[in-house]
């Protein structure tokens, strides 16, 4: 069976992201004669007499300044992918400069980010990305990676080293293709730019399932997964990146780094445990080799309401005390079931 619900048509092209929030045009959570029911709940929960509306400042109303990259490092950067993937354009650099946690949104729709890439490249091969890191390294250039620009911790805020003057911005979304599929180890390489949706489209066409799915999982890449450590919806059963992770290559300043794809060694620390979690700080994940699954016959899904919150956190110890293996258990509080009500009846009547 395939996972139906991927959504397969999202445009990932820069020009159809939102640059101040979460998302692509097109693609809105909620009707437009649905937010009065959602700021009217909003109001009753918060006790707030009214909501103001705040709208974000325009593209061009943002306080942007010049790139700092010569004329030199722009001929330079430009050669090594070709012109039309180097940038210096304010609307690649507004995009690229933040994440999309609320404290990233917030400064980007009201104009007090202060700190911006100066430049946006995207590589199309590995040989690209070792020209692009011993260029920067000779002309103290600070990178930073981008996949899906998801990031809520940090991960893209622009700081420069001392003695580095400008920061590039690596996006690694043109790399982004299944590479191999071994049907009888049941792994799979990709290049990590691509997006959670075309990864997983690509396996299930196969028959395979990778079981990754974080709740950024439409708009962030396999190496931001790596890169991030992250754990996904179904991670009880599939586990989480680091688990899935049987080897990689990162390119690095002084040269390329490539994990075996043998059993775990019993001697000495994993590479891939070191690489994972370390947000780009230790080089660039170009390609990742992972375990994959086939895709189950069946899913089932089960809710149950529980009279308070502590009933539900003993329900799921039990569970785990009798190690009843489930792919995703999640536990809402009362206030979180209320707006997930709340949310799922708008606009029909409630019997």
């Amino acid at each position: 069976m395939f996972y139906t619900e991927l959504n397969s048509k999202i445009d990932y092209t820069r020009e159809n992201l939102r640059w101040n929030s979460w998302g692509a045009y097109g693609q809105d959570f909620f009707k437009v004669g649905q937010m009065q029911e959602i700021l009217k709940f909003l109001s009753d929960e918060l006790k707030i007499s009214e909501i103001r509306k705040t709208p974000p400042v325009a593209l061009e109303e943002i306080t942007l300044p010049k790139s700092s990259f010569t004329q030199t490092q722009i001929r330079d950067l430009s050669k090594i992918s070709g012109a039309k993937h180097f940038s210096i354009e304010r609307r690649e650099r507004i995009l690229h400069s933040a994440g999309r946690s609320y404290y990233d949104v917030f400064r980007l729709s009201f104009n007090s980010l202060k700190n911006f890439v100066d430049g946006v490249i995207y590589p199309g091969k590995e040989s690209e990305i070792s020209k692009i890191l011993e260029y920067c390294s000779k002309n103290h250039i600070t990178i930073i990676p981008y996949g899906g620009g998801s990031s809520v911790v940090g991960g893209l805020e622009v700081i420069k080293a001392k003695g580095q003057k400008q920061v590039l911005s690596l996006d690694t979304t043109r790399m982004n293709s299944l590479l191999s599929l071994d049907l009888e180890s049941h792994l799979a390489t990709f290049q990590t730019g691509i997006y959670g949706p075309p990864l997983e489209i690509s396996l299930n066409e196969k028959g395979f399932t990778l079981g990754h799915f974080p709740q950024s999982f439409e708009y962030s890449t396999l190496g931001g997964w790596i890169a991030a450590r992250s754990a996904g919806q179904q991670s009880n059963r599939y586990g989480k990146i680091e688990e899935i992770l049987t080897s990689l290559k990162v390119v690095t300043p002084m040269g390329t780094v490539e994990t075996l794809k043998e059993p775990a060694s019993s001697t000495g620390p994993e590479l891939n445990r070191i690489f994972a979690g370390s947000e780009g700080l230790l080089g660039i994940i170009t390609e990742a080799t992972i375990k994959v699954h086939k895709l189950p016959e069946t899913r089932k899904y089960f809710g149950i309401l529980f009279p308070n919150f502590e009933s539900g956190v003993n329900f799921i110890r039990e569970i785990n005390h009798r190690e009843i293996p489930t792919s995703m258990i999640r536990l809402s509080d009362q206030n979180e079931t209320r707006l997930y009500q709340t949310l799922g009846t708008l606009g029909k009547k409630i019997p």
